[in-house]
């Protein structure tokens, strides 16, 4: 399993020796925002360090510095916003050429798929963008923008995914809709498509 930037015995040796003896677990070296880490069963002296949920400095010390502050919030945006395209890519399930789309997540995910063949039964063309990871991959911007209209399917109370989409890319947000239902239950396709098509039926 790739653990990602994880430091053991050697490793550790290793970073100190390229950074004059110091190590920092919050400290950014390679200038990505994700710093290197040690987990528990290292027994280098240095390997320990306080996981602070307050504010901290490079070297997981306490810190109420306000540029300290700002300096491990702008490290995290930054991770956050290039990790993006480094997770599992959305999926895509149709011909590309729909002018209406769906997104959708998860175990909704079957649902989705038989919709779309309810759809094609009844003349409606429609792609399919499976998000598996957010923050959203560049791919979601490029199937937001090549379609007229996009209906987010969510099972859940408050349309998470939605309100996610819509902050993400606010120059869209008018051509995203948000399609949610909550009732214990899992989606179904004869759902999906009723509900999409009275709210198209409604324009």
């Amino acid at each position: 399993m790739d653990r990602g930037k994880v430091l053991w015995e050697g490793d550790l040796e290793n970073f100190k020796q390229k950074h004059a003896g110091k190590w920092g677990r919050y400290w950014d070296v390679d200038g990505d925002g994700i710093p290197y880490r040690t987990l528990p069963g290292n027994t280098d002296i240095d390997a320990a360090y306080f996981a602070r949920g307050t504010g901290h400095n490079d070297f997981a010390g306490y810190s109420e510095e306000p540029a300290v502050w700002e300096r491990a919030m702008e490290r995290l945006k930054f991770k956050l916003e290039n990790a993006a395209d480094a997770l599992p890519e959305p999926l895509e399930n149709g011909s590309g050429k729909a002018k209406i789309g769906l997104i959708s997540f998860g175990s909704n995910d079957p649902a989705v798929e038989e919709a779309q063949d309810l759809f094609t039964k009844i003349n409606i063309s429609t792609d399919y963008l499976r998000v598996r990871a957010l923050p959203p991959h560049s791919k979601t911007r490029d199937f937001i923008e090549k379609h007229e209209k996009i209906f987010i399917i969510e099972d859940n109370r408050d349309s998470q995914m939605w309100q996610i989409l819509v902050t993400t890319y606010p120059e869209m947000a008018a051509k995203l809709v948000k399609v949610t239902h909550c009732d214990g239950l899992s989606l179904t396709a004869k759902w999906i498509v009723s509900e999409i098509t009275g709210l198209e039926n409604t324009k």
